[in-house]
């Protein structure tokens, strides 16, 4: 075949397969190609459902390298990174972004302006994660593009910027300020927002516009970047759906390569002569038709060899159609991994949201996360896709519902979160951590950790989340001690009201930890089934420490040879000034890992502020425990209970002696294993978690968190050690008079200074400004005063 554009199987009863599928005659390869499935049938007495099954010719699967149209921009706000720990706040500078289009006389100067009164919104309720920020204000200047093409302005017409996209680029970021991040170093990555025109298109002088909002004071952090960048091009296909299962229970499309194993398992496939080529594919993108009339069903959505990264759902324009992935022709019974990866497996981005093409229907899937993600994107340091991020050593999985009143089932595979975080002890040195060896035996645990966030967004959502058993026979190896029970899984309802339900499995609900965080105007009435509660006072919230182990044998430096240390995305590099013997090389080493100031060492030291590590040495010479216990010193910044990048030593420039050739740098290269990673969030003793969950108020700035009962009593305020001062914004969880565990929850300032408590009575602590953000149903009265029973005061993020 050739030119074909578009293959569909319609108003068909019966399987159809295609066989050795290519993208000859097609300009834009597979991404300019749709696999539609409409109107075929469903399940009954007399026949089967009808599957739709492509299979592409292997050498048609390649992730191409472009060189992108694009231009960057990079902005940080440095107060808000100071103040609240976060990228953007009230006092950010910028609202949108500038450039040029075409050349000469023809030149036009394109203004992006964010809309004011949605940029308010945003800077109010900053996410705390710092990506999901960036990815909201590079939507938001997104949503400004689409609208600006849409409706033109004095300066260009309609339709002037066809094509042209807005996106964040996770893998491309600065870390340190000024122009071409030779600046000073800033306290989080600044992502890449970017511009993107249609090829042949000229653009050019960026600039982030500035604010003509009144602003006292400010400091941002602004630079761009128009040197074109190579990426990425993941092996993508359309997909149209109407009325799949003709209302009714309908069958699968796989969608995928020849070269296949029959069991979607990553990386059974058979041996491929083309290296560049993709055993399936990397992306979905779905577009759904129809009205409430022409549901679509399917009992799975896969590619071939586990391949499928992210798929994203629309609507059709005027199109109200629901999606269900998952059914009963799936054949499984649903609520464990293994079970809901039948339907969709081990996917990363499933995006039913984005800007300008929301899915419209009522979404609901059945996900699985199995154990095979750890070869899939912890261990894979090959691919750097949809944020896949190795030097932050970072795999986000992000599932986004749309508009309507979605049904998310996620169950995932409890042993590859142990693998993704380690099997160490909060605090513990490397040395007194029981390690374990990965499925590839390379290094302790994996290169990259886990990461979830769940948005059900608009509608009335139901979330549930459920964990696999650990098991000791998992093919990760033995997992069952891990027992502190961090997830990384942080679930927001979004507006409407919306139904969570914490390990909807019945395997040790109160096992994990997770975190429900509220966000928005108005988030509804919220229900939180199997919520867990602190218990017994000596149960606190923790924060893993990184340790690493990191091995310096044989490591030596000649003069003028450069010794260069990575962590994570940060480089430091200083010179041999003489020969240096390992014991020497290791002690320059350790004075950058931990920021020594004075060195006994003729060398220079590059890091004078980040105390990354304590660094002891084992019972093996040469071998060094790297622990992220390092408190703050004067003029340090300490690492307890932060993520640490992976560190990796380098002997650089130079030549071997005692040799007659040159050898290529570097010439000698280690990289540490990571016994535990850092920063990952859990509750309950200092060994053992209980799984107690957290309900997360970040997005509101406010200064604590205050519960109050139904009959109006005090209740303290929920920040170590405070008190108010006039102004202070605070979030209030005020017990329903009418159901005990209903608790309505508000925003307000306080208007007297040196307040520990408040009541619901006018007086000393009057409140102004409430602002109501909707309710939370927690199952039972969480704050009668017995702590074993009670939510504790840190289980409240803010």
């Amino acid at each position: 075949m050739n030119g074909v554009e578009k293959i569909s199987s319609k108003e068909s009863d019966a399987d159809l397969l295609v066989k050795n599928m290519t993208t000859n005659g097609v300009t834009g390869g597979t991404a300019a190609q749709t696999i539609g499935m409409e109107y075929t049938g469903n399940k009954d007495t007399n026949w089967a459902e009808a599957d739709m099954t492509v299979y592409y010719d292997q050498d048609y699967l390649v992730r191409n390298t472009v060189d992108s149209n694009s231009i960057y921009y990079f902005t940080q706000d440095r107060l808000a990174t100071q103040s609240d720990n976060k990228v953007f706040g009230e006092n950010t500078a910028v609202d949108g972004i500038k450039f040029t289009i075409g050349e000469g006389s023809s030149a036009k100067e394109v203004t992006v302006k964010i809309d004011q009164v949605k940029l308010d919104a945003f800077l109010a309720n900053v996410p705390a994660n710092n990506t999901t920020a960036y990815q909201q204000f590079a939507d938001l200047i997104n949503e400004a593009l689409v609208k600006l093409n849409a409706e033109g302005n004095d300066v260009v017409n309609k339709g002037d910027l066809d094509g042209y996209t807005i996106t964040l680029d996770q893998n491309y970021f600065r870390t340190n300020g000024g122009h071409d991040n030779q600046g000073d170093q800033l306290k989080y990555p600044a992502y890449a927002i970017v511009l993107t025109a249609p090829d042949g298109e000229t653009i050019s002088k960026p600039a982030m516009n500035q604010t003509e909002k009144f602003l006292s004071t400010y400091d941002m952090f602004n630079d761009t970047d128009t040197e074109n960048r190579t990426e990425f091009s993941p092996v993508k296909i359309n997909v149209d759906l109407e009325k799949v299962g003709l209302a009714a229970d309908g069958g699968a499309l796989v969608i995928g390569s020849m070269n296949k194993n029959a069991n979607n398992v990553f990386g059974e496939k058979q041996g491929i002569t083309t290296t560049d080529t993709v055993a399936g594919f990397d992306e979905f993108n779905v577009h759904v038709d129809g009205n409430k009339t022409k549901n679509s069903s399917l009992s799975k959505l896969i590619s071939t060899d586990n391949t499928l990264r992210k798929v994203s759902i629309d609507s059709k324009d005027g199109s109200t159609a629901n999606l269900t992935i998952g059914n009963s022709n799936t054949g499984v019974t649903f609520g464990t991994s293994a079970a809901n990866a039948s339907a969709f497996k081990d996917v990363q981005v499933m995006d039913a949201n984005k800007v300008g093409k929301v899915f419209a229907g009522d979404l609901k899937l059945y996900a699985g996360i199995t154990a095979e993600i750890a070869a899939k994107y912890f261990d894979n340091t090959d691919v750097e896709l949809y944020g896949l991020n190795n030097a932050e050593e970072l795999a986000t999985f992000n599932y986004d519902g749309g508009s309507g009143n979605d049904t998310l089932n996620i169950a995932i595979d409890a042993n590859a979160i142990a693998y993704s975080f380690g099997q160490g002890i909060a605090g513990a040195a490397a040395t007194d951590v029981t390690k374990t060896v990965n499925a590839n035996a390379a290094k302790e645990i994996a290169a990259n950790k886990f990461e979830m966030n769940i948005n059900g967004n608009a509608g009335n959502d139901t979330i549930n989340i459920s964990m696999d058993v650990l098991s000791a026979t998992s093919s990760l190896g033995a997992m069952n001690a891990y027992t502190l029970g961090a997830t990384g899984i942080v679930i927001n309802g979004g507006a409407g009201n919306d139904t969570i339900n914490l390990t909807a499995d019945t395997a040790a609900p109160d096992q994990w930890s997770f975190t429900v965080a509220f966000s928005g105007t108005n988030f509804g009435h919220d229900i939180i089934d199997n919520f867990t509660l602190g218990g017994v006072v000596t149960n606190v919230k923790q924060l893993t420490n990184e340790v690493q182990e990191l091995d310096l044998r044989g490591f030596v430096a000649h003069k003028d040879e450069v010794i260069k240390v990575s962590v994570g995305d940060k480089v430091y590099e200083v010179k041999a000034t003489a020969d240096m013997t390992n014991a020497e090389v290791i002690t320059a080493v350790t004075d950058i890992l931990e920021a020594t100031t004075i060195s006994t060492l003729a060398v220079n030291n590059k890091n004078t502020t980040e105390d990354y590590f304590t660094v002891t040495t084992t019972t093996v010479t040469g071998i060094m425990a790297l622990d992220g216990n390092t408190t703050t010193g004067a003029g340090l910044n300490g690492y307890v209970g932060k993520d640490v990048g992976t560190v990796k030593v380098e002997i650089t420039t130079g030549s071997e002696t005692n040799v007659n050739y040159e050898k290529i740098p570097p010439l000698h290269t280690t990289t540490a294993d990571t016994v535990q990673q850092g920063g990952q969030l859990w509750y309950g003793a200092t060994t053992v978690g209980n799984g107690a969950d957290f309900l997360d108020f970040t997005a509101y700035t406010a200064k604590g968190v205050v519960m109050v009962d139904s009959d109006g009593n005090s209740s303290k305020i929920i920040a170590t050690g405070s008190t108010t001062a006039i102004g202070d914004k605070l979030v209030f969880l005020v017990e329903s008079i009418h159901e005990a565990g209903v608790y309505n929850a508000y925003t307000a300032t306080v208007q007297t200074a040196g307040q520990t408590d408040f009541s619901v009575t006018t007086g000393v602590n009057a409140l102004q400004n409430k602002v109501l953000l909707g309710s939370i149903d927690l199952g039972s009265d969480v704050n009668t005063g017995a702590p074993a029973n009670d939510i504790h005061a840190d289980q409240f993020l803010f």
